[in-house]
């Protein structure tokens, strides 16, 4: 895991495959130069100083067309929408995101295992389009799912949590994959 002070020259190993990245504000431009990075750990650590500076996933990781895995721990105000030209992806932890999820999502068609932790006020119906979707983690704040989530029938575990949720949507009943529901 690097910090601030990421090393420049990294661009050079064209075979790196994994890569965990600590900051406070964003990622280095040296990350998104890495072709064949499969697994990208961003973990964001506030200072005092900075705890009103608005951080943002930079548009440039829809260029890293190998990642399989992305993990952001730590707030996070934006997920550009390029988020959802990673083709490959199949794991996706967006840990405490604040703000809505990008309108595209369901684009993310290879994607099997989606978190969020955090706080959001929209979330989009195009989850509903994950036909490879086996575990949704919705350890968050969310006021309720999107009528057609019975359309992920290769759903295995759900899990929601926060006290906003009224109902659920009656699709739940044709989740017949589904074996675990917390």
């Amino acid at each position: 895991v690097w910090g601030s002070n990421f090393p420049p020259y990294l661009d050079h190993i064209s075979g790196l495959r994994s890569l965990g990245v600590r900051s406070s504000a964003t990622l280095e431009p040296t990350v998104f130069a890495l072709p064949a990075l499969e697994s990208l750990t961003w973990t964001i650590e506030r200072h005092e100083d900075a705890a009103k500076q608005e951080i943002s996933l930079p548009s440039e990781v829809g260029d890293l067309k190998q990642l399989r895995k992305l993990s952001v721990r730590g707030p996070i105000e934006l997920f550009p929408d390029s988020i959802c030209d990673l083709g490959n992806l199949e794991e996706l932890d967006l840990g405490w995101a604040v703000a809505g999820l990008p309108p595209a999502l369901g684009d993310l068609k290879q994607l099997r295992k989606l978190s969020v932790r955090g706080p959001i006020e929209l979330f989009p119906d195009s989850i509903c389009d994950l036909e490879n979707l086996e575990e949704l983690d919705l350890g968050c704040a969310v006021a309720g799912l999107p009528p057609a989530l019975g359309r992920l029938s290769n759903l295995c575990r759900l899990r929601v949590s926060g006290d906003r949720m009224n109902s659920l949507p009656p699709s739940i009943g044709q989740l017949l994959a589904l074996v675990e529901f917390c």
